[in-house]
């Protein structure tokens, strides 16, 4: 199913995010520096929040097919068409 990626695949989506991340604290930054003083505060925290995502992705590991076996994750990972192949494949995989 392409919602499980290999380790590779993960790992260099990792990388794009983190990038992203990059990117919009830089763009974050620039705006905040020409807002008045006293929203700074919030942008500051909002600041940490981002940051600290980033350094916890770093723990990140991909959604294996093991995981699927749960029906709350199924449910809130899969669409309709990957739920529909993903119970056709369980039954000829009993």
């Amino acid at each position: 199913m392409s919602i499980v990626k290999t380790q590779e695949e993960y790992e260099e989506m990792k990388k794009d995010f983190t990038n992203k991340i990059d990117k919009f604290l830089l763009d974050f930054n620039e705006f905040s520096r020409k807002t008045s003083p006293k929203y700074w505060r919030s942008f500051g925290d909002a600041h940490v929040g981002l940051r600290n995502i980033k350094d916890r992705m770093k723990e990140y590991t991909p959604l294996k097919m093991k995981h699927l076996e749960v029906d709350f994750v199924r449910d809130d990972v899969l669409n309709d068409k990957e739920k529909e192949i993903y119970n056709q494949t369980k039954k000829y995989n009993l």
